[in-house]
């Protein structure tokens, strides 16, 4: 039986190393994992958010639009007045 005070540090040091290693293969294989479906969602993630931009904008188009004959009448009507009123 071998003194545990003087282990041989060669052999030592390739026991650690090949639990290390069989860890990190065991970490690679989660990452891989992790990147797929990262890979997977990506897509429907950046159309969803495209989707929603381009709705948002045209219901703000649809809403600046469907009144913008009262206020240009308004506003040129005001600025009429005004104008009235400064040259009297």
């Amino acid at each position: 039986m071998q003194n545990p005070l003087f282990l041989d540090p060669f052999q030592f040091g390739v026991k650690t190393l090949y639990i290390i290693s069989i860890h990190l293969l065991d970490f690679e294989k989660h990452l891989q994992e992790i990147f797929k479906m990262l890979k997977a969602l990506f897509s429907p993630i950046i159309a969803i958010l495209f989707f929603t931009g381009c709705s948002a904008t045209w219901s703000g188009v649809q809403q600046d639009t469907s009144n913008a004959v009262n206020w240009t009448k308004s506003k040129v009507n005001q600025g009429a007045a005004y104008v009235k009123e400064k040259t009297e």
